[in-house]
């Protein structure tokens, strides 16, 4: 038998390292700017559009690092078809073939 089924899970799995490493980064930067919203008496966004008071100055957010929803919906259903991805590869290969392979993650 051939180990295509096998290579193209291992290919899968590597994807979906690569893919969750993006959302991690893409969500990151949402719950970084969640956190410094909960102090939002004293936090600045530097657009360079509008000014704040000096006791506001404890916390400033960059909008340049933001994702845009697009980018977080996307960054969020690729990490979602990858995983699918993955389970589709994992049942292509025969159960007598697994035996060496760690199964998918279960999230």
């Amino acid at each position: 038998m051939t180990e295509e089924p096998i290579q193209t899970y291992l290919e899968a799995l590597r994807n979906l390292e690569v893919v969750t490493r993006q959302v991690e980064h893409v969500v990151g930067e949402v719950i970084k700017v969640a956190g410094a919203l909960r102090d939002w008496k004293h936090v600045t966004v530097a657009n360079g559009k509008t000014s704040f008071p000096a006791e506001a100055i404890r916390n400033s957010i960059n909008p340049d690092n933001w994702p845009t929803i697009q980018q977080l919906a996307e960054s969020l259903s690729g990490w979602h078809q990858s995983r699918r991805t993955v389970e589709n590869a994992w049942n292509a290969i025969p159960r007598d073939r697994r035996f060496g392979l760690q199964p998918p993650p279960s999230f």
